[in-house]
């Protein structure tokens, strides 16, 4: 299952990348982009989900958790400032972690 969501991530991350380029010549209405930045956000709090279950450590594995179903979970919310700010630290979060944990250093040098 882990590795059909692992195939599947690019593909869907690629629709998402081109219908925002395709955004800035086509001009979509406010509905359409809402959609398109919804499922934005729900692909990388899907994708972060995915990599927390890789990881050994529990705290980075919590973060991450956590950080993945705000992700998804803020979609459905009302837009609230907090909520933004909120929403800028689980994107950013899971990458620092990932840059400065010892577990991805060991697996990139493999």
């Amino acid at each position: 299952m882990k590795k059909i969501f692992l195939k599947t991530i690019p593909f869907f991350a690629l629709i998402i990348l081109s219908a925002k380029i395709l955004n800035w010549f086509l001009n979509f209405s406010d509905t359409t982009n809402s959609i398109i930045n919804s499922l934005m956000f729900t692909l990388i709090g899907i994708s972060y989900l995915i990599f927390s279950f890789s990881l050994e450590n529990k705290l980075n594995r919590i973060i991450l958790t956590v950080c993945g179903l705000f992700l998804i979970i803020w979609n459905f919310l009302p837009e609230k400032n907090y909520l933004t700010i909120a929403g800028i630290f689980a994107i950013i979060i899971p990458m620092v972690i990932g840059k400065l944990s010892k577990e991805t250093k060991e697996t990139r040098n493999s």
